[in-house]
């Protein structure tokens, strides 16, 4: 039975407990979309818009997102409702525009 791109959101969903009381939250790691709690209609479309634009693998470090899914990811932290964005692998919060960056610049060095 294959699965539909909201079941899988459904299915993966995790809570990162960032800096944002609650509302909204994000996480990157290797570039890429590793964990969300979204609730906003804008929120969930932007991460429609990710799944519906490529391939995505259940592990973030195998995740090759295309252009389209990078450019849906930075859609996605543009909408979400926090201030923050959590960085798994550093381990920090940072700001959108430092996210964004992290997601454009990630593997250019």
């Amino acid at each position: 039975m294959a699965t539909t791109t909201d079941e899988r959101m459904a299915n993966d969903s995790v809570s990162i407990d960032a800096d944002c009381s609650g509302v909204e939250s994000l996480s990157l790691k290797w570039g890429s979309l590793k964990a969300w709690d979204l609730k906003s209609e804008s929120s969930l479309a932007a991460l429609r818009k990710y799944f519906d634009s490529g391939k995505v693998s259940a592990s973030a470090i195998a995740q090759r997102d295309n252009d389209n899914q990078k450019t849906a990811l930075l859609e996605l932290i543009d909408a979400v409702n926090c201030e923050t964005v959590y960085l798994s692998w550093e381990g920090k919060d940072v700001s959108k525009e430092e996210a964004k960056e992290y997601v454009r610049n990630y593997g250019n060095k």
